[in-house]
């Protein structure tokens, strides 16, 4: 089941990189909400999910757009509106 679950976040993130977006997926519910799992293993299934959140949040600040600018052939002023643009709805995604 465990890797069932996996296999829904990593679709999630997945989802989200095609849209432009950081999809922050959400530990199962079937697992945190259980009567049947211990305390021990829902607080390992939350800092599992937490530190996964803070890869990705890290990967999205570590961009710059210089990055963007290198990849141009011909960069504008416009080429770095646009990755700021980018990234402000990229962060925005992260807080809904």
């Amino acid at each position: 089941m465990e890797k069932f679950h996996q296999f829904l976040a990593n679709t999630e993130v997945t989802l989200g990189l095609v849209e432009g977006k950081t999809n922050l997926p959400l530990p199962p519910q079937d697992v945190t909400h259980s009567e049947k799992t211990s305390s021990k293993d829902k607080a390992a299934v939350l800092e599992n999910a937490i530190s996964y959140w803070t890869k990705q949040i890290k990967a999205e600040l570590r961009k710059d757009p210089e990055t963007a600018l290198k990849k141009a052939v011909h960069p504008d002023p416009l080429t770095e509106i646009a990755f700021w643009k980018n990234k402000s709805v990229n962060l925005n995604s992260i807080c809904e």
